[in-house]
C-alpha cells in the first residue's frame, strides 16, 4: 500500500489498515458506463461464439493478477511485522538485561549489607533473631494432580445431558429407522379416508386436472439458447452502429462539427457582451467538443432506428397485448423527449442566460468554457427530456396498478 509523505514528494509503504491518500492517482477507474461499452464492443468485435472463451481467459488472468497482488501485499506486510517484531524483541531483552542487572545490584547489596550485620555466619543470625519462623523444605507429594483435578462428576455429566456410555451401532439404527406402512390418514386402498364420503368430487381437488383448461401460450415453443440471444444482440448492435456512422458521416459533411458547436452555443453567445466569446482551457478541448457533439447529433438523427433495432429485438418475446402497448409508448416517449429538448434550447437557455449575465458586475467580462459548457448543456436537456415524459410514467402506473383514476383525479383536485 502506498501512501504520501508529509511533504507529499516520496511514496512510503503504509502500515494495514492505513487508508489511501485521495491524492494519490488509481491504477483502474471503470464506470458502470466504461464497463458497459467495454462490454458492447467487446461482443460487436469478438462475436458471441468466442465471448465466453475470452471472457473466462480475461477472468483467469485477472484472478491470477489479483492474487500476484495479494502475495505482494501479503509479503510486505510479512516484513514489516518481522521488522517490528524484532525491534520489540530488542526492547525485551534491553528491559530484562536492566532487570537483571539491578536484581543483581540490589541482591549483591543486600548479601554486604547482611553480612556486615550478621558477622559472615548465617546460621547464628537465624539464631539469635527473634520472631524468626523457619518453614520445612517442599517436597513433592509424587501425585498426578491433573488427572485428578480434570475429572468430571458423575452429577455435573447428568445434570448437563453428556452420555455416559458409548451407544452401539445396532442401537442407533434402530433409533433412526423410519416407520414402516403407510400412513395412518391412507386406507387399504390406497387414497384418503375423506374420499369414502359423499363430499369428495376428484375434479375439484387443487390436483387434479382442470375440466376448463387456459388459453394456450403465444410464446410456447419459442424458446432459444442464449447463445442465439446474444448473437440476435450482436446483430441489432451492428445495424445501430451503423445507422449512427451514417448519421456522423453525414453531419460531418454538413453542416459540419464547428457549424454545430456554433448551433448549439448560439443561446449563450447572443447574451454574451460584445467582442465576448466562449474559450477553450483544455489543449485538446477545440477538437474533441465538436466531435462529441457531432455524435451526440447523428445519435439523436438516428434514433428512430435505435428504437427500432431495439423494439426487433425484444419483440419475439412479448405477447400481443404487450406489443400493442409497448409501440405506442416508445414512439410517445421519444417524441415527448425531443419536446423536452426543443423547450429547453428555445425558451429557456434565453431566459436562464439573460437572467444570469443581467446579475454580473461590469467589472467581470464571461467566458465560458467550451467543455463545461458541452456538460451544462448535455444535463439540462437530459433533466427537460425526462421531465416530459411525465405521462408516460404515469400511464404505466395505471397500467400496472400502483395509481388508480381515481386517485389522480383527487391529486389534481388537491393540486388546482
Amino acid at each position: 500500500m502506498l501512501r504520501c509523505s508529509p511533504e507529499g514528494a516520496q511514496p512510503a509503504l503504509g502500515r494495514p489498515g492505513d487508508r489511501i491518500d485521495p491524492r494519490l492517482p488509481r491504477m483502474i477507474d471503470l464506470g458502470v458506463s466504461k464497463i458497459a461499452l467495454i462490454g458492447a464492443v467487446a461482443l460487436i468485435v469478438i462475436g458471441p461464439e468466442k465471448l465466453p472463451r475470452v471472457a473466462r481467459t480475461v477472468g483467469t488472468l485477472l484472478g491470477k493478477a489479483q492474487r500476484y497482488v495479494a502475495d505482494v501485499k501479503q509479503e510486505v506486510n510479512r516484513s514489516m511485522e518481522l521488522d517490528e517484531l524484532k525491534k520489540m524483541k530488542d526492547t525485551v531483552e534491553g528491559a530484562a538485561r536492566d532487570v537483571e542487572s539491578s536484581i543483581q545490584t540490589n541482591a549483591s547489596d543486600f548479601e554486604k549489607s547482611w553480612s556486615e550485620v550478621t558477622g559472615g555466619d548465617a546460621s547464628t543470625a537465624t539464631d539469635e533473631l527473634p520472631g524468626m519462623v523457619v518453614f520445612p523444605e517442599y517436597k513433592h507429594p509424587k501425585k498426578n494432580w491433573r488427572l485428578k483435578t480434570g475429572a468430571t462428576p458423575q452429577w455435573y455429566k447428568a445434570r448437563s445431558g453428556v452420555r455416559t456410555k458409548a451407544q452401539s451401532g445396532a442401537a442407533r439404527v434402530a433409533r433412526f429407522r423410519p416407520q414402516s406402512g403407510r400412513s395412518s390418514s391412507f386406507d387399504r386402498s390406497g387414497l384418503p379416508f375423506f374420499a369414502h364420503s359423499g363430499a369428495f368430487h376428484p375434479a375439484q381437488t387443487p390436483f387434479m386436472s382442470d375440466p376448463n383448461p387456459e388459453k394456450p401460450d403465444e410464446l410456447a415453443g419459442t424458446e432459444q439458447p442464449f447463445v442465439q440471444h446474444l448473437m440476435e444482440l450482436r446483430d441489432r448492435m451492428i445495424k445501430a452502429v451503423i445507422a449512427i456512422g451514417i448519421a456522423a458521416a453525414v453531419l460531418a459533411l454538413f453542416p459540419g462539427p464547428s457549424a454545430l458547436y456554433d448551433l448549439l452555443a448560439a443561446p449563450l453567445v447572443a447574451t454574451l457582451p460584445k467582442g465576448a466569446t466562449l474559450i477553450a482551457t483544455n489543449v485538446i478541448s477545440p477538437f474533441v467538443v465538436p466531435i462529441k457533439i457531432l455524435f451526440m447529433a447523428a445519435f439523436m438523427l438516428a434514433l428512430p432506428v435505435v428504437l427500432y433495432q431495439v423494439w426487433a429485438f425484444v419483440a419475439p418475446g412479448l405477447y400481443s397485448h404487450e406489443k400493442k402497448l409497448i409501440m405506442p409508448l416508445v414512439i410517445s416517449s421519444t417524441l415527448l423527449f425531443f419536446i423536452g429538448v426543443a423547450f429547453c434550447y428555445y425558451f429557456v437557455f434565453g431566459q436562464v442566460f439573460s437572467f444570469i449575465q443581467s446579475f454580473a458586475p461590469k467589472s467581470i467580462t464571461a467566458a465560458p468554457d467550451i467543455e463545461e459548457y458541452l456538460n451544462f448543456v448535455i444535463g439540462m436537456f437530459l433533466a427537460f427530456g425526462l421531465a416530459f415524459e411525465v405521462p408516460i410514467a404515469v400511464i404505466l402506473l395505471v397500467r400496472m396498478g400502483v395509481l388508480t383514476v381515481a386517485q389522480l383525479r383527487s391529486i389534481a383536485a388537491i393540486s388546482g
